[in-house]
């Protein structure tokens, strides 16, 4: 019987890691035909989670990760602008929320060493903190804005 080396588990972990996402991404389509559409508030917020684990790996590409994170925060700089100054402050709230996960994001893509994405275990404690609550005040959101427009979410 062969001894399990460490690689070997590392691996094992990876391909898990890597089904559980595929599992997720397969069952979007699902999500988004039972709640007639997608925020784009949501596809901004999936999109920085994807960016959340790409700096949790440690192997990220330095320069595609910022180039990344700058295209998020265009996006974000774009949403927040269509958007409107009189917003509810549900959607207010979750902006924030949004802004601070684009400063922490904007945060990790300086942390390379080797030209890899090497972020510290305190920074990558906040980001994950952060995500989870944007999450939270996204649920909060499209829950009131789904009742308000119950033909979809779609902006």
């Amino acid at each position: 019987m062969r001894k399990i080396k460490f690689r070997d588990r590392v691996c094992s972990r990876l391909l898990l890691i890597c089904v559980m996402l595929f599992s997720a991404v397969s069952l979007l389509p699902v999500a988004v035909a039972e709640k007639g559409g997608v925020t784009d508030e949501r596809r901004w917020v999936d999109r920085a989670a994807l960016l959340v684990e790409r700096a949790a790996t440690g192997r990220a590409e330095g320069k595609k990760f910022t180039k990344d994170v700058k295209a998020q925060r265009a996006d974000l700089r774009e949403l927040m602008r269509g958007s409107g100054a009189d917003i509810p402050d549900v959607h207010r709230q979750l902006h924030m929320s949004m802004v601070l996960l684009g400063v922490l994001l904007k945060t990790s893509a300086g942390c390379q060493t080797g030209g890899r994405v090497v972020c510290p275990v305190g920074l990558l404690s906040q980001l994950r903190t952060v995500l989870k609550n944007t999450y939270i005040n996204l649920d909060i959101y499209e829950g009131q804005h789904l009742a308000a427009d119950p033909q979809g979410a779609t902006q």
